[in-house]
């Protein structure tokens, strides 16, 4: 700390609300974003220590602010959340305690991924919202033809609009829902064949396609949310970044833990979802590792792990930069298949 003015920094979508504390005294006011931000800069210097609680601005306020401090902090909201003290949390709390945690030295600070990876990250995003609503829409298809014909294999609109020829609204329903299931598939094709090219000139994302399972997809997503390998020190902090590790509560002579705990990025956790799925199929070690913890464990639990034994290799193979071993063959068809002229948006591949 430089001793030097401490700002805590609320930031919100069209206005900030900070706390400043210099030389003792407390001040207290409103910034408008964008407005305001030009005024707001005049009051900083090199002795200014800024933070503020990672929010969906906070990255690229920060790319703003930056240069006018001396030291600037985009807090993990995960360990700031809570801290103001009182019945009510307020904008005036909230910034105080952001300013106060700053000035004792205990603010975690989250990453901040270049800008090249923040799009990257907001096109991953999307994708995966397309892919759930997808899945959405084939879910409630699904259980009304359970209902109607208890059909095996694809299904058919006409077929399902067929079984129900009395109830008009409910056909509309269902052309409803087959509409929107082919504009997802669409989109997420269109969005598939940029992941592609991007591929193409990533190193890092060719070099992740050696493992079992990831393909462009898959590598694109594990580069946008990982950003840096560096900053993990071991594969086990890579796992618990993706919520890939087990919940656990030991205090005294009590031990106890439970399902993975799902915290951190939900997208890279996604990803090695279906890394494992496809991996499963297509390669042999991780194929028998699957079906020897299925004898024992539900099949929900074995894939999880698979994803997790995966998300192991990811942290290998980008730390020492070395291909995964005994797949050089298959590693080189996909670059071969990556390299190919301008991908035209069709189903994706994941392996």
């Amino acid at each position: 700390m430089n001793g030097g003015p401490i700002i805590g920094f609320d930031a919100h979508k069209s206005y900030a609300y900070v706390v400043e504390l210099r030389e003792g005294q407390k001040q207290e006011y409103r910034v408008a974003i964008p407005g305001g931000l030009a005024k707001f800069k005049e009051r900083l210097d090199s002795t200014v220590q800024l933070v503020m609680e990672a929010s969906t601005n906070s990255f690229r306020l920060a790319d703003e602010l930056r240069p006018h401090v001396g030291k600037l902090v985009v807090a993990d909201p995960a360990q700031t959340r809570g801290a103001s003290s009182g019945a009510a949390t307020t904008d005036r709390s909230s910034a105080e305690a952001l300013a106060r945690l700053l000035a004792s030295d205990f603010v975690r600070a989250v990453w901040v991924p270049p800008q090249e990876i923040r799009s990257l990250r907001n096109l991953i995003e999307l994708r995966v919202k397309l892919a759930r609503f997808r899945v959405g829409a084939n879910n409630r298809l699904r259980a009304l033809s359970r209902q109607e014909l208890a059909p095996e294999g694809k299904l058919k609109e006409t077929d399902l609009k067929a079984a129900i020829p009395s109830d008009s609204t409910m056909q509309e329903f269902c052309s409803a829902l087959f509409r929107l299931g082919a504009a997802f598939e669409e989109e997420s094709a269109r969005l598939d064949a940029i992941f592609h090219e991007w591929c193409r000139g990533s190193k890092d994302a060719r070099l992740l396609m050696s493992i079992p399972g990831v393909g462009t997809l898959v590598a694109a997503c594990i580069v946008a949310q990982v950003g840096d390998i560096k900053r993990f020190s071991s594969p086990g902090k890579l796992c618990a970044y993706a919520g890939l590790v087990p919940r656990v509560h030991s205090s005294g002579q009590s031990h106890r833990s439970g399902g993975i705990t799902k915290a951190g990025r939900r997208s890279l956790r996604w990803a090695m979802g279906l890394a494992a799925m496809s991996a499963s199929r297509v390669d042999d070690s991780v194929k028998q590792f699957k079906e020897r913890l299925a004898e024992r464990r539900p099949k929900a639990v074995a894939m999880t792990a698979c994803a997790r034994r995966l998300l192991v290799a990811v942290w290998h193979v980008w730390t020492r930069n070395v291909p995964y071993k005994g797949r050089e063959e298959r590693h080189a068809l996909k670059l071969k298949r990556l390299d190919r002229k301008k991908r035209e948006p069709k189903a994706a591949e994941t392996e």
